[in-house]
């Protein structure tokens, strides 16, 4: 991946308007000390622990952390859910530093 995201502009109807969205390609970065917390987690998918409007929220810097099941899946929407199925024992997480990236949350 490039050092900087590259951004791209969908367009519909060929021009633009307020429903275009702006897409970022996410790129690795390893080890940042203010990263915020995304859990990656089967049958889920991706779980951020923070976002725009937050005051957490450090742009879009993500430590991931990965989820496995100790028991039956089911969805796990929030990182309070993450937290509390861990405290529960019903899954374990794990730090993946190597799979850090960069990527923000457009509002």
């Amino acid at each position: 991946m490039k050092d900087d995201a590259t951004i791209h502009r969908q367009r519909r109807a060929g021009r633009p308007n307020a429903r275009d969205r702006v897409l970022a390609r996410a790129r690795r970065e390893p080890g940042g000390a203010r990263n915020d917390d995304f859990y990656r987690v089967p049958g889920t998918g991706g779980v951020a622990a923070v976002g725009p409007g937050t005051g957490d929220y450090h742009g879009g810097s993500w430590k991931v952390l990965d989820v496995s099941w100790n028991v039956s899946s089911y969805p796990l929407t929030s990182a309070g859910a993450v937290l509390a199925a861990a405290a529960a024992g019903k899954v374990t997480i794990t730090r993946n530093a190597d799979a850090d990236f960069r990527c923000p949350i457009q509002p």
